[in-house]
Formats: C-alpha cells, sequence, structure tokens
C-alpha cells in the first residue's frame, strides 16, 4: 500500500493533494519523534532559514495583526537582492538567531517574552513570531537567558519578526517545535516551585526538630556548658568561632540555631565531583551559569530507587462477585479460590515498586463497592507471621468489605446481569482523579484490570464503547482475564486500548497466570514470550437475539443495532415507520416496426 501511495504521489499531477499529503506526513512524524524526554534535556533545535526582517506590532496576540506584519515585511524584503541566511535555534530557553557564515549572534529572545508565533495562512513558507524588546536594538539583540520570569514583562514594544523556510512543512515544523518549547518551560517551572515547596517544608521540619532538642536540654548542661568556656575577655579575636562551635552567645542565656542545608548531602557525598553533580541535579533554573546558587539549594528526597523520582503504576482491579455466573453457582468456593489469589497478585503489584498503587473494585448484581482502599481511617493492623503490613491491611480489607456487599445483597430468585461496565466506568474515574491529585512531574502508569466469568450483556454495549474509548483517550489499559465464555465485546475493548485478553477455561493456576500474563507492565510484556494473540470478531452484536450478524438494522436514535427490522426499538423506544415496498418499474414495451 505505502509503494503504491509513494508511486501516486510522485506520478500525480495534483499539486495540491501531493503538498497536503507531505503535510500531513511530516506533523504525524514529528508527533512521534519529538517526545518529550525523560531525562529533561533541554538541547536546542536548529533549522536553517532566511532572514526577512522585523516590523512593530500593535498587539501581542493577534493573528490579523502578524499576518499584516508578515505582509509588509515581505514587501520590504522584496527591494532586498539577498536574504540573509541565518541557523535559528530553538530550546525551552527561547529563540536564537545566528549568522550561518559568521557564527555570530545576531538576535536573542527568551521564552518568556515571546507573546505569538504561527506559520503565516497567506505566506505558507513564511515563520513568524512576535516578542517583545526593551529599549534599543542593541539591547534587544544581547537580551539572552538569564531572566526569570518574575524579571521579565512584556511592557516594551512588540516586534514580529519573519523568516522564510524551504519548504512549507518546515515552517509547521518549527511552529510545532516552539509550541514545544513553551510545555518544556512550563514543566520547568512547575518543578522548580515544587522544589522550592519541599525545601520550604525540610527547613521548617528541621528547625521545629532543632528547637525541640534545644528546649529539651536541662539548665544543669548548660551551666556545665558554661563552666568549661574560658571568660568572655579571652574571646575578642576567636568569639565568631566560639559561637559557631558552642552555639552560645557569650551570655549563656541564649543559643543560636546554624542550620546547614548541605550538611546531609555532605555525609552522602563521597567525592566532590559527586557533590557537584548532585547540587546540579537539584538546582531549577532558566540561567546558563556553570556555579549554583547555595541559597536556592533544594534537598531531595532519598528513596529506594535513587535520588531520581521513577514513574509509578496504578493498577485498578474490577472483581466480578455477581452468584449468578456459572463457575460460582455450581462451585461457590470458587469465588474464595478467586479472591485469594486476586489478593495475592494485588499484593505482588505492590511489591515491584514502592510507589505501586492498588485499587480493588466489586461489581455485584445490585452494585458496584470499592474494596479496597477504602473511605475513612483504614483498620488497625497489626503485624502477624513477620507479614508487611501493607500486605495484611490489602487482605484484611478486601475480605471484610466483600463479606460486608454479599451480606447485603437482596436475594436472587432469577439469574440477573452483572453492572461490568458501571464497574469500568467507575475505574476510570478513580485514575483521573489520581492523575489530577498527582505530584507535578511525576507520571503514573494506569491500567484496569477486568476479572469476570458472565455473559455479555447487549444492554451496556453502548456504555462498554464509551469506556473503551475513554480509556484509548486516557492512555488507559484495558486487560481481560474470562473464566467461563469468550467474550467478543472486551476481546475488542482490549484490543483498542493495547491490552491483553485470556480466556480460562478452568480455575486450575489461576494464580500463575496472573502473574505471567498481567503482572508485567504494557511496556514489559514485548519482551516477554505471553499466550499468542487471538483474532479480534468486530463483528457488531444484535441487542434482539445477541448474536454476531454481518448486516443489520441500526436506530438513529441510540444506535441500537438489531438483526431484523422492529417498528419500535426496544432500547430507546423510538417509534419507526415501516419501510414501503419498492415498487417494480414497468418494463418498456419494443415498438413493432
Amino acid at each position: 500500500m505505502a509503494f503504491l501511495k509513494s508511486i501516486w504521489k510522485n506520478g500525480s499531477k495534483h499539486k495540491k493533494l501531493c503538498e497536503e499529503l507531505a503535510l500531513a506526513n511530516s506533523i504525524r512524524d514529528f508527533s512521534e519523534n519529538h517526545e518529550e524526554p525523560e531525562d529533561g534535556s533541554d538541547e536546542a533545535i536548529s533549522y536553517s532559514v532566511k532572514y526577512l526582517g522585523n516590523t512593530p506590532v500593535p498587539t501581542p496576540r493577534s493573528e490579523n495583526a502578524t499576518s499584516e506584519a508578515v505582509k509588509s515585511i515581505i514587501t520590504a524584503a522584496k527591494g532586498t537582492k539577498k536574504l540573509q541566511r541565518v541557523s535559528l535555534s530553538i530550546s525551552p530557553k527561547g529563540i536564537e538567531m545566528n549568522d550561518s557564515a559568521t557564527g555570530e549572534t545576531l538576535l536573542q529572545v527568551s521564552i518568556y517574552q515571546i507573546s505569538y508565533c504561527s506559520a503565516d495562512a497567506n505566506h505558507d513558507h513564511v515563520f513568524a513570531f512576535v516578542g517583545c524588546t526593551l529599549g534599543t536594538e542593541a539591547e534587544v539583540k544581547e537580551m539572552c537567558f538569564r531572566r526569570t520570569a518574575e524579571e521579565i514583562n512584556l511592557e516594551g514594544p512588540l516586534v514580529c519578526h519573519a523568516f522564510l523556510c524551504q519548504k512549507r512543512k518546515m515552517a509547521q515544523t518549527v511552529t510545532l517545535t516552539v509550541a514545544r518549547s513553551f510545555e518544556r518551560a512550563y514543566q520547568i517551572w512547575q518543578n522548580k516551585q515544587f522544589h522550592a515547596e519541599r525545601k520550604r517544608k525540610d527547613l521548617e521540619q528541621r528547625m521545629e526538630r532543632e528547637l525541640g532538642t534545644g528546649a529539651g536540654s536541662s539548665s544543669s548542661d548548660l551551666k556545665r556548658k558554661a563552666g568549661t568556656q574560658p571568660e568572655l575577655g579571652s574571646f575578642s579575636g576567636e568569639k565568631k568561632s566560639a559561637k559557631a562551635d558552642s552555639g552560645d552567645d557569650g551570655s549563656g542565656e541564649c543559643r543560636s540555631l546554624l542550620i546547614d542545608l548541605n550538611s546531609d548531602l555532605s555525609e552522602i557525598c563521597t567525592n566532590t565531583h559527586h557533590h557537584r553533580e548532585l547540587l546540579q541535579n537539584t538546582w531549577v533554573s532558566f540561567e546558563d551559569d556553570k556555579t549554583t546558587p547555595q541559597g536556592f539549594l533544594a534537598v531531595p528526597k532519598l528513596n529506594s530507587s535513587g535520588w531520581k523520582n521513577k514513574d509509578s503504576s496504578l493498577l485498578v482491579i474490577v472483581l466480578d462477585t455477581n452468584p449468578s455466573q456459572r463457575i460460582i453457582r455450581e462451585k461457590p468456593h470458587n469465588l474464595t479460590q478467586c479472591l485469594d489469589s486476586i489478593v495475592a497478585f494485588g499484593n505482588a503489584h505492590l511489591m515491584q515498586k514502592a510507589q505501586n498503587k492498588l485499587a480493588v473494585l466489586a461489581c455485584h448484581h445490585h452494585a458496584t463497592e470499592f474494596l479496597y482502599p477504602t473511605p475513612g481511617k483504614p483498620l488497625d493492623i497489626r503485624q502477624v507471621d513477620g507479614q508487611y503490613e501493607v500486605f495484611t491491611l490489602v487482605e484484611k480489607t478486601i475480605k471484610q468489605k466483600l463479606a460486608n456487599l454479599i451480606k447485603t445483597a437482596p436475594h436472587l430468585t432469577l439469574p440477573t446481569e452483572s453492572l461490568l461496565a458501571g464497574s469500568m466506568s467507575m475505574a476510570l474515574c478513580y485514575i483521573a482523579r489520581v492523575n489530577r491529585n498527582k505530584t507535578p512531574g511525576s507520571k503514573i502508569n494506569s491500567r484496569v484490570l477486568v476479572v469476570t466469568g458472565s455473559n455479555e450483556c447487549a444492554s451496556q454495549y453502548m456504555t462498554y464503547m464509551n469506556v473503551f474509548f475513554t480509556a484509548q483517550k486516557q492512555g488507559v489499559v484495558v486487560d481481560v482475564c474470562a473464566l467461563d465464555k469468550a467474550l467478543s465485546l472486551l476481546q475488542q475493548g482490549c484490543d483498542i486500548t493495547g491490552g491483553q485478553y485470556l480466556r480460562l477455561e478452568q480455575l486450575d493456576g489461576f494464580l500463575q497466570y496472573l502473574l505471567w500474563v498481567f503482572l508485567p507492565d504494557p511496556q514489559m510484556r514485548c519482551k516477554l514470550v505471553l499466550p499468542p494473540p487471538v483474532k479480534v470478531d468486530y463483528r457488531a452484536a444484535c441487542f434482539c437475539h445477541r448474536e454476531l450478524i454481518d448486516i443489520g438494522y441500526v436506530c438513529s436514535v441510540c444506535l441500537s443495532i438489531f438483526c431484523k427490522f422492529s417498528p419500535i426499538c426496544t432500547t430507546c423506544h423510538t417509534v419507526f415507520k415501516a419501510p414501503a415496498p419498492i415498487a417494480a418499474k414497468p418494463k418498456k414495451k419494443k415498438l413493432k416496426t
């Protein structure tokens, strides 16, 4: 198919369509290849363009004003015999323009002083941006990146700079690069605020600890210390060092607290190079200075994985506990076996990394409830047989909440369907809330595991589709473990979100399958030997007989699918007109000649 596209692209006489296809491919390649680096590198991206010129603009953000400015710049540039070729470097610090021949820096604009950028609509080969200038032209050229957001304002004159690119897709790519630089600069600012807030909290805790230690010392200790010190008259030249060592101001009545923010780092770092490297990692700034200011140091918190905060993983397990399931109806003890396996699987997920999170939902025939975590105060758990307290808390909380859910459930006389689609919706809402409350700079990889033995319900078809496409948009992976029959609808959801689908005909080795197939993260599954994927059947199921069909009737209001025509939709009760029979056209008689 790609070969045929290339032949059409090269041989087509429709120039406009060829340019549109090339532009779409370039934007798609830029989005795929220019992902935000996890290590926080801020390397500049350079483009070879021609500088058209600049002109003042009245407003900082206006497409019409920028278009008029570009038009006037191009009109003035037509009188120039040869345009100057420059190298345009774009980074989260700003935009820098250098002469391609001499390497001289002609223009430097901070990211904080850029108010608007675009690829001009009328002149598709032109990239332009609007920036603020302060004072003379020489001050504009010498304006570098050694300024923070608080020091820079947009009160000076606004100037529009225009550049001529070789192709239209290059102008689009330069615009996208500037947009990504804005996003990266905002992330750096967020990290700086986070480090400053953490430094303030650490300083307050250390001061409280030091004050508590000073208040706990007895008066006898203070007198003994004062008696061992020399007289005040013998200090004269060494008064400062005595204060630093003993914490006394000479009168023996009050003490001064000397807090060194680098004390913990000095004990951890074994050499000077390691210490300097650590200071550079903890300082967040837009400045290019090689030396790190000590007054703005934010001490990071040590964790088991090192100084750098790793990504965490959130696993939400949706367990179907409906007693109408065949595996539970025939053998009720299967529910206990499934529950023990789920608890062991959840604890294994928590044991992989200290930052991992777990949530378990029970899907019953009358309600859906969170088994873990629960709102309010957690259970009072004591260590049993050396087991980790968190594992004991997970096990006891899940079993206790499930017992209460089963006791309060109404008695069933006829088999009922499970509220599985609603439970998956609650799982997505919980994931969205966790992502909204996460700390700046952190990343949470979320996924949902559905364990069910119920049949698919056609009445929940639309809810299933909404859940699948919402999960795909949020980047949530949906895994399904079917314990009885094949579930084609949930299999489609796994394929849409990039999850794993597994069908188990018996419960023997259920925990081993969970640990083998569903415990690894989706990023690691490509490196493992997993069960071969099953071909996904994307045929729709009719709402009347729940059978897969190739051709059917679709309700125009609720999009319900039926294998036969019905004048009334059984889902939304909409009345339709019966289709009129197609009238047969009379055959024309041949005239006899």
